[in-house]
């Protein structure tokens, strides 16, 4: 799944064509609702500053394999997020024991 804004290279026909022929489902914002993308756009921020930017000497082979490795493991299982002071891995589990104890 994605999700993204409205803007026009996300609803283009090439974008919605790309993504069902990758059978990703697509979810977008509602109209005049900035805030829904505040959290991605944070995410997409962090991507950039952390991965894109120090690596963009790279070849688009290994871009994919930063990028794998970066969603599949540093991001949910090493990097501590300053709000939470843990990574959303700990996060997930310490709500699920909490949620547990109920």
């Amino acid at each position: 799944m994605i999700h993204s804004d409205r803007g026009s290279q996300y609803r283009s026909y090439a974008f919605q064509d790309y993504l069902e022929s990758h059978h990703i489902t697509h979810s977008m914002s509602e109209p005049g609702t900035p805030v829904d993308n505040a959290v991605i756009e944070s995410f997409h921020r962090s991507i950039k500053r952390e991965l894109i930017t120090p690596n963009k000497h790279k070849s688009m082979a290994e871009m994919k394999v930063l990028i794998h490795d970066f969603l599949s493991e540093y991001y949910p299982n090493k990097r501590i997020h300053t709000k939470f002071k843990m990574t959303p891995k700990q996060f997930e589990e310490n709500l699920l024991m909490s949620s547990n104890s109920l």
